[in-house]
Order: structure tokens, then C-alpha cells, then sequence
């Protein structure tokens, strides 16, 4: 059970996470912390909004005479971050939804270091040190969150792994 107690320490999850997901709900810690990605995904793409703004003015105060000609890509950024600014607020809304797959590990890399997991067809991307501990080949159940329902969709779909448990 030692390489259980590993997954666990890597991916970061307890034993009341892995019993929440085999009941299929999330736990509270789980929740917890899409609430904390989803609030920090909106506070960068506010922040850069809110900096594109304070650019824009600072330009047109420092030197009005070049501000003309460099209105054009300010117009193009504050279009830009405000598009990410929604969009991370509208993020805030998602549901995500509980998952899992089990099988086969099937572990590789991609060009610069691009870690991936795959069990049955599903893709999962993986850090550099849950790569290192999983096992090519071991069987693995992974129960994993996303906000698509559509089984087909969910094979390409962004995952993300809550938990991960090796089947004997």
C-alpha cells in the first residue's frame, strides 16, 4: 500500500477525497479547491485588464504625441483582456463533473517535456513528478473532474485528476 500512500502525496489528495470520488461526489476539500482555481483565474485575467487600462493612460500622459499611433494595439490588448476577463468570470459558473476510467496505464512524453497519462483511450496530462511515480502498465482506476458530459467529448475534453487508485 506504500505506492498508494505515493499517489496520494503527489497528486495531493486524501483518503477522504478518494472515498468522496468512489461514491461519486467530490469532497469538500475538492470543491474547495475549484472555487480557489476558479477566483484566481479571474483575479489574473482582471489584473490584466486593469493593467492594459493603467498602460493606456500612463502612455497618454507620458508622451501624447506617440499615443496615436500606438492607440491601435492598445485598442487590440484592452479587447483582448477584457475577452479573458469575462471569460474567466464566466469560468467561475462551470460545473464540473465526476468521472473515472479505469485500465491500463499507458505513460509518454511529447516534444518539451509534456507528461501524459492514458487509460483506455482517456489523456490525461501529468506533472513531471506524478509521471515519475505512476507505473507503465499498472492497472489504475482515476477518477477525474471536467465540465463536459458527452463520454466521446470527454476523451479529448481538459481532465483533471482528483484521484487515482491502483486496481490489484
Amino acid at each position: 500500500m506504500r505506492h498508494q500512500q505515493d499517489l496520494a502525496d503527489v497528486f495531493d489528495f486524501t483518503a477522504r477525497d478518494l472515498q468522496a470520488n468512489k461514491g461519486g461526489t467530490f469532497s469538500n476539500r475538492q470543491m474547495e479547491k475549484f472555487v480557489q482555481q476558479d477566483r484566481g483565474c479571474a483575479l489574473v485575467a482582471g489584473g490584466a485588464f486593469v493593467l492594459v487600462i493603467l498602460a493606456t493612460v500612463f502612455t497618454y500622459i507620458a508622451d501624447q504625441g506617440s499615443f496615436p499611433q500606438l492607440l491601435p494595439m492598445f485598442v487590440i490588448m484592452l479587447v483582448l483582456s477584457g475577452i479573458g476577463f469575462v471569460a474567466a468570470r464566466t469560468s467561475l459558473n462551470v460545473d464540473h463533473h465526476l468521472f473515472h476510467v479505469e485500465g491500463q496505464a499507458n505513460l509518454y512524453m511529447e516534444e518539451r517535456k509534456r507528461y501524459r497519462l492514458n487509460v483506455r483511450g482517456y489523456t490525461f496530462n501529468v506533472a513531471q513528478a506524478e509521471y515519475e511515480i505512476l507505473e507503465d502498465g499498472t492497472h489504475y482506476r482515476v477518477y477525474y473532474a471536467t465540465p463536459e458530459q458527452d463520454e466521446e467529448k470527454q476523451k479529448t475534453a481538459l481532465k483533471y485528476i482528483q484521484t487515482i487508485e491502483i486496481i490489484e
